[in-house]
């Protein structure tokens, strides 16, 4: 209810399915006229009006309006479903939790030790995602996301050497499976590329991410937290040269890692996480490498945020860290329009990165 430190109803616009509109449209009487006037189609799109702020239905005390006067089967399905995702592929399901929900964050958090999925025989009633039936590549997709995410796991070596090893698979095999190798040995290949070069993100590249639609003049109203925590970034960075940006990030994310020894692993951890909620849809369009690449750059920007907050506060506890999460997990992730953007900005900078 009113607790929840990021509510969601507030901060984006809040999306409903085509069975909860028709509904609306059927309900007679006060309930009815007041649901009709409170929606908008756009391009076949439906959602409450001036939800960008906050739910039209979303009351002060921090209860739903639409469930406590009408009750629950008249939220939308987002509503209903929120923070539980999932994807059945056919042959099998996965389900989750979106880190964008604080609790779900902090669940997250309290779990590192067990970011696996958990086997279940129960009979999967939603619709299947996808077209493609080639089983025998569902399940060696599978096989290589474990191995992605074993050697992310491997506390030997720096996560710049890690991501710098992945992205140089990803290039390989994405290039190979166009030509239409299947069952590629992913050991041998994971092998070849184990002394990659260190991936680093020039602080330019950061600057170029944060100002391609990420940092906007409606993000102080949609999320306060964060328009401040791009607010002292600039303030911190905007007079800095190319080089001296470098350093001072550096020095930020050392002093940071330093005083915060889990995190990280926290980092490697929400990198594993991103692969196991996204990486099989390469089921479906072979997109090997911006899979990855998103996956390093949400990481890449969260730990850039969590630098400015944790030099400000001289703390960073697992609710503080979950609320930060799912605030940048909204902006970043979860808007594709910001994500697309930064991608766009990163993409082109690893292109030289060989």
């Amino acid at each position: 209810m009113g607790a929840c430190p990021n509510t969601c109803c507030k901060g984006w616009r809040i999306v409903f399915d085509e069975e909860t509109y028709r509904r609306y449209l059927r309900e007679k009487g006060k309930n009815g006229w007041r649901l009709r006037n409170s929606i908008k189609k756009v391009d076949e799109e439906v959602y409450f009006k001036a939800s960008l702020k906050s739910c039209i239905f979303h009351e002060k005390q921090g209860t739903c309006q639409l469930q406590r006067v009408m009750g629950e089967e008249y939220m939308p399905l987002i509503c209903r479903r929120y923070p539980r995702f999932w994807q059945h592929y056919g042959v099998f399901a996965e389900e989750s939790l979106l880190l964008s929900c604080p609790q779900a964050a902090y669940l997250f958090l309290e779990n590192l030790d067990c970011l696996e999925y958990q086997v279940s025989t129960r009979t999967v009633e939603y619709e299947r995602w996808g077209t493609n039936d080639d089983e025998a590549y569902l399940y060696w997709l599978c096989e290589l996301r474990e191995a992605m995410i074993h050697e992310l796991w491997d506390s030997s070596r720096s996560r710049a050497q890690i991501v710098g090893q992945l992205l140089r698979v990803m290039r390989e095999i994405q290039e190979r499976v166009i030509h239409g190798e299947r069952q590629i040995d992913i050991t041998k290949i994971m092998q070849r590329h184990k002394n990659s070069e260190v991936l680093h993100i020039d602080a330019q590249v950061t600057d170029h991410m944060l100002t391609s639609g990420f940092y906007h003049r409606r993000l102080r109203t949609v999320s306060p937290q964060l328009y401040q925590l791009c607010k002292r970034y600039f303030k911190a960075f905007d007079h800095l040269s190319a080089y001296q940006a470098n350093e001072k990030w550096e020095m930020l994310c050392t002093q940071m890692h330093t005083r915060q020894k889990e995190l990280d692993r926290v980092l490697r951890g929400y990198l594993v996480y991103y692969l196991q909620m996204v990486f099989l849809e390469v089921y479906e369009d072979y997109s090997f490498v911006r899979k990855l690449v998103y996956g390093i750059m949400h990481m890449h920007i969260l730990e850039r945020l969590l630098s400015i907050y944790e030099n400000e506060n001289k703390s960073l506890s697992h609710r503080e860290l979950a609320e930060l999460i799912s605030v940048y997990e909204r902006r970043g992730r979860h808007n594709e329009d910001v994500a697309d953007g930064m991608y766009e900005k990163l993409y082109a900078a690893l292109e030289a990165y060989d």
